[in-house]
């Protein structure tokens, strides 16, 4: 009787130290296969069903969208150099689509002209659907909006800033997916399809925003402070750390397909008629601060790579112009106003408007 419980217990210790060997060498073996077959290492060992991961489909077209004022130089000369600066680095011409908003039917009637010349000089958007002009649709909560900022500063006194973003979602038309809204005193120095690629797979269901990360003014800033450990707000879904970033909307990516930036305009507004937000708001650029309420605390968001914006280009050094994709003539010194002593950016726009090189025709000499 005790040999045979002798014999069965040594028996089971053997098969017990045989299977941990065994277990010991198959995980020994699976650490050892390459990482190149993480998909047949993971279902060996049945961590997971699979980690294929399909690679997300770039979006065509690339759908870039600005706001035209042709009757002032952001439009006869900032317009110009923005198109032609995209065109003249772009890989994928023939792909791109520009949605030209602009704020009245006179306006409209008045772009026409521009758009034939943009299609003349460039063949590519010479095609349906390259070139598109646009209307704002006037929505009552726009006007509500403006009353409620209009005295807040000088910027907040201008509809026209007020209604750039937060009118999109009622002009662009439906079916339109994900797109990059430029500012007119932007010039682009490298291949726009670069960032549509960035974008295309950053903007999905949960992220619906992307936006440059601006670390050097955070975002409770933006706010008189009473008490520093919080902003005092009576919703928590409005709170926010100390660390919090800002986001620069002169260059914004939307998913127009999602229901948060077709909401964009309402959600605002709510924020804005809450006295208890409003009033410990400092707006410093109107636009830029409601919009980063939302950034902050709304929406899922992606940060633009820093290349693709420079802002306050005119101050910046020729190093930092040379390896920046996108200047941003933010700060109030602009190309075309005489006051932008950058030689490198000022060649840069000679380049843009030379007859030599293909595009539309400055109506300004650098």
């Amino acid at each position: 009787m005790n040999m045979e419980f002798t014999a069965t217990k040594w028996f089971f210790y053997i098969a017990l130290t045989f299977t941990l060997l065994c277990l010991l060498t198959y995980e020994s073996t699976i650490e050892r296969i390459p990482v190149e077959h993480e998909i047949v290492k993971s279902r060996i060992i049945n961590k997971v069903v699979s980690v294929e991961t399909k690679e997300i489909e770039v979006e065509r077209p690339i759908s870039l969208v600005f706001f035209h004022d042709p009757d002032t130089d952001y439009g006869k000369i900032g317009s110009v150099l923005l198109i032609n600066s995209i065109m003249k680095y772009a890989s994928e011409p023939e792909n791109i689509t520009f949605y030209i908003i602009v704020e009245s039917e006179s306006q409209l009637e008045a772009s026409q002209d521009f758009i034939a010349r943009i299609k003349a000089a460039f063949p590519q958007l010479n095609r349906a659907g390259g070139v598109q002009a646009l209307v704002i649709k006037q929505n009552p909560r726009l006007d509500e909006l403006f009353e409620r900022v209009k005295n807040r500063n000088g910027l907040c006194r201008n509809r026209k800033i007020i209604m750039h973003h937060f009118s999109l979602s009622d002009t662009l038309p439906l079916g339109v997916n994900k797109v990059i809204v430029l500012d007119t005193d932007m010039i682009v120095r490298a291949d726009i399809t670069g960032l549509w690629e960035i974008i295309s797979r950053q903007l999905d269901k949960n992220h619906v925003i992307a936006a440059h990360k601006n670390c050097q003014q955070l975002y409770y800033r933006y706010f008189k402070r009473i008490d520093r450990s919080q902003i005092l707000v009576p919703d928590r879904r409005y709170a926010t750390m100390h660390d919090q970033c800002t986001y620069d909307n002169g260059l914004t990516a939307l998913h127009m397909g999602t229901p948060a930036v077709r909401n964009m305009l309402n959600t605002t507004l709510e924020m804005v008629m809450n006295d208890k937000i409003f009033n410990n708001m400092q707006f410093v650029a109107c636009t830029r601060d409601m919009m980063n309420l939302i950034f902050a605390h709304q929406y899922g968001r992606k940060g633009i790579p820093s290349k693709w914006m420079l802002g306050k280009a005119c101050f910046a050094g020729s190093s930092t112009v040379s390896s920046s994709s996108l200047v941003h003539f933010s700060g109030g010194r602009k190309i075309w106003g005489g006051v932008c002593k950058s030689s490198d950016l000022l060649n840069l726009a000679r380049t843009l408007c030379s007859k030599d090189t293909p595009g539309l025709v400055c109506a300004h000499s650098f």
